[in-house]
């Protein structure tokens, strides 16, 4: 639930009781709008776990955006906020769609040549995230085309 206090849009969240250890003070979290917009923000509270009416425990955190611009006029609204579970840095990714499976346990993706030919090339899949995966293979570089078929 997205409101507003002091000029400053936060979200408050009520993380189920599972998930607690995504909700860090000063982690990182992605923000959807009501309108599909993605905001970025923080984690600047996270507090004791609540019981609630249905007898589900939560956790209650609150978010600040860092562009509270974003939300426009918006004063309460439902969003949805992504925690990460995992973050990777340095490493190549690529829309899952753009996997192809090479047989039943292996997968690869077609990359593109300067010239426009398509090699395929096995891959080592790592972390997923939304609709993107972690790749990792033999001669693969960052700022290679690689293709997506069309849905």
């Amino acid at each position: 639930m997205l409101s507003v206090t002091n000029r400053q849009k936060r979200v408050n969240v009520k993380l189920p009781l599972a998930n607690q250890q995504l909700a860090k003070v000063r982690g990182r979290v992605e923000i959807t709008l009501p309108d599909g917009t993605r905001t970025k923000g923080k984690v600047v509270s996270v507090g004791t776990p609540k019981q609630e009416s249905d007898g589900s425990v939560s956790i209650p955190a609150v978010v600040a955006l860092d562009d509270p611009a974003a939300a426009g006029d918006l004063q309460q609204a439902n969003v949805t906020v992504s925690f990460p579970s995992e973050v990777r840095k340095n490493v190549l990714s690529i829309p899952v769609v753009a996997l192809i499976a090479l047989d039943d346990e292996h997968f690869g993706v077609e990359v593109v040549g300067p010239k426009g030919s398509v090699r395929r090339v096995p891959v080592t899949t790592g972390l997923f995230a939304g609709d993107r995966v972690e790749i990792s293979g033999d001669g693969l570089e960052a700022g290679q085309k690689v293709v997506i078929p069309k849905l």
